[in-house]
C-alpha cells in the first residue's frame, strides 16, 4: 500500500507550497488547447475541452496550494480528493494534446480508401 501511495503521490510533491509551479503548468496546458484549437480541423473536438479542462484544473490547484500556504495547514487530507483526479485528466489531456500536435501535419490517406488503380 505504501508503494502505492508513493506512485500515486509522490508526483505531487514538487507543486506542494509552490503554487507557482502549478501556474506554470497551466499555462503551458493552456498552450497547448490554443495549438489544438488552431489544429482543429485535424483534430477532434475531445482534445481542447481536455486540454482547457486540465488548464482551469491546474489554476484551481495552484489557487488552493496558495491558500494552503496563506494558512499554514499541516495535514492535507484535501490532496487525498484533488490529486488522483488531476493526474488522470493531465495525463489524459497531454497525451491527446501532444499525440494531435504529431499527427497534424500528417495527410497520409486512410487506408479505408479505395485506389485508384493504374492501367
Amino acid at each position: 500500500m505504501e508503494t502505492l501511495m508513493r506512485v500515486v503521490y509522490g508526483p505531487a510533491q514538487p507543486f506542494l507550497w509552490h503554487p507557482e509551479r502549478a501556474q506554470l503548468v497551466a499555462v503551458a496546458f493552456a498552450l497547448l488547447c490554443a495549438v489544438s484549437c488552431l489544429h482543429w480541423k485535424q483534430t477532434k473536438l475531445r482534445t481542447p475541452i481536455l486540454c482547457a479542462l486540465a488548464t482551469v484544473a491546474w489554476i484551481a490547484f495552484g489557487w488552493n496550494e496558495q491558500r494552503a500556504q496563506l494558512h499554514r495547514w499541516d495535514i492535507r487530507v484535501d490532496l487525498l480528493f484533488d490529486w488522483p483526479p488531476l493526474m488522470a485528466l493531465s495525463v489524459a489531456a497531454a497525451w491527446l494534446g501532444i499525440r494531435s500536435l504529431w499527427f497534424a501535419g500528417d495527410n497520409r490517406p486512410s487506408t479505408t480508401e479505395s485506389k485508384p488503380s493504374a492501367m
